[in-house]
């Protein structure tokens, strides 16, 4: 039986649905060139953040802030907070970051993705002509927000603005990548449908801890865990069904093919994987494609579209709530504990 893996990502076309997501790794030529041969449909650079791109903007003469913020106090903040000499960054990474764009999509047959990393604010415009004037087959915007301050309206309508502002600058794709705290992530995707080719589902941020010795707070900055993919599952499949026309991609805890197979039937178009090419090299890639190539036999599929069309019927409210009953009763007082060094047991 022949199988089709090709698939579409924003008009890009893939030879096959796993892109190598933002990470150091795909900076090294010989690496993405293993990739390659193992499989790969694209792969992201890892990110070059506001604070490079402040120094290069600085450098170039261009503007700090866009019109993206309408805010004064956020406008405060994000003039302080960005500014160049207030980081310690070399004025040439950007230049070297468009230097690796260059020299990737020269000599990869795959689509090279460049990925951008900031809060709400910041100038990317300029940047992001750049980044496609050096071969990027499309851009990947990955910005944070502080929900403290600014009401979720407020968040999604500056992000909305400078996705606008930088898809009417450029020609290749724009995707956003987003955080699992948005209020409403399918809501959003409908008004992002009309502005940006695709989502990324989701991003991931280190979390916050705090030093009991030394009472301090810390981030904690990890791999995603394995299986996590499940956590956005629910999103995936809201998303799709209230945005059928924008693409997604799955990103986090895609870690075999299992959870590739589920998050390509809960209605991704692409998947990222990095953590898993950490822990077992590019041969991680061949394994999760092999694993689906399989699957898709023994179901009699030919094509990615047969695949994603396997989706189960919709989630019932009635039914998810009496499945939440039913699972929080059944785990009520079976949980085994053990003390902490405070003297409190805590739930394992």
């Amino acid at each position: 039986m022949d199988i089709d893996l090709t698939c579409k990502y924003g008009g890009l076309e893939l030879r096959s649905p796993i892109i190598v997501g933002a990470c150091n790794i795909t900076t090294h030529e010989p690496s993405c060139i293993g990739l390659v041969t193992a499989g790969a449909g694209a792969i992201v650079l890892q990110p070059i953040f506001e604070e490079q791109v402040g120094c290069w903007n600085e450098k170039q003469g261009f503007e700090q802030l866009s019109s993206a913020i309408a805010d004064p106090l956020l406008e405060s903040e994000m003039d302080m907070e960005i500014e160049p000499g207030n980081h310690k960054c070399e004025c040439n990474c950007a230049d070297d970051y468009l230097e690796s764009i260059h020299r990737l999509s020269s000599h990869l047959p795959i689509p090279v993705l460049a990925s951008m990393n900031g809060r709400l604010g910041g100038n990317w415009v300029d940047f992001a002509k750049e980044v496609q004037f050096a071969g990027a087959a499309g851009v990947e915007l990955h910005l944070h927000q502080n929900h403290c301050q600014w009401e979720p309206q407020k968040i999604e309508d500056s992000i909305l603005k400078t996705a606008k502002e930088i898809t009417n600058a450029i020609q290749i794709p724009l995707f956003l990548k987003l955080d699992h705290s948005f209020t409403n992530i399918s809501h959003f995707a409908k008004r992002l449908s009309s502005i940006a080719d695709g989502i990324v589902l989701f991003g991931q941020s280190p979390s916050v801890d705090i030093d009991l010795k030394n009472l301090r707070l810390g981030t904690v900055w990890g791999s995603s865990k394995i299986n996590s993919i499940t956590d956005s599952l629910l999103s995936i499949i809201l998303t799709r069904e209230f945005c059928p026309d924008i693409s997604i991609a799955a990103n986090g805890g895609i870690d075999s093919s299992e959870d590739l197979l589920k998050a390509m039937i809960a209605g991704a178009d692409v998947v990222m994987v990095a953590s898993a090419i950490y822990k077992n090299g590019a041969s991680a890639v061949g394994t999760m494609l092999e694993g689906m190539i399989r699957f898709m036999e023994v179901h009699h599929l030919t094509s990615i579209e047969e695949l994603r069309n396997l989706l189960p019927s919709s989630l019932d409210a009635s039914a998810e709530r009496d499945g939440y009953v039913h699972a929080i009763s059944n785990q009520w007082g079976k949980c085994q504990t053990e003390t902490s060094p405070w003297g409190t047991r805590v739930s394992r």
